[in-house]
């Protein structure tokens, strides 16, 4: 939340369900929003536009697209969360 606000962004905390995360983002995406990131507790992640529920198999396939990129550019996921002006920290 603490990110969301540094980047004038908004951040939406709820207890969910199951596909609840989905629908919030449709939901948020027809009022002209953009959705980033949605996450619940248990292997929950739903990013982007790519599936419109949690998933945890497709935030490792995009995780690893990201961590691939890194290394291209001569960081690891450590040294970006340490850089505070890594394109990346943005999310």
């Amino acid at each position: 939340m603490r990110v969301a606000a540094r980047d004038a962004s908004n951040c939406c905390v709820y207890l969910c369900r199951h596909k609840w995360l989905g629908n919030r983002a449709v939901q948020l995406r027809a009022a002209g929003k953009q959705v980033l990131f949605a996450y619940e507790e248990a292997i929950g992640f739903c990013i982007g536009d790519l599936v419109k529920d949690k998933d945890g198999v497709t935030a490792a396939a995009v995780f690893a697209e990201f961590y691939k990129a890194i290394l291209s550019e001569g960081f690891t996921v450590a040294s970006v969360r340490d850089a505070p002006s890594h394109p990346a920290r943005k999310y």
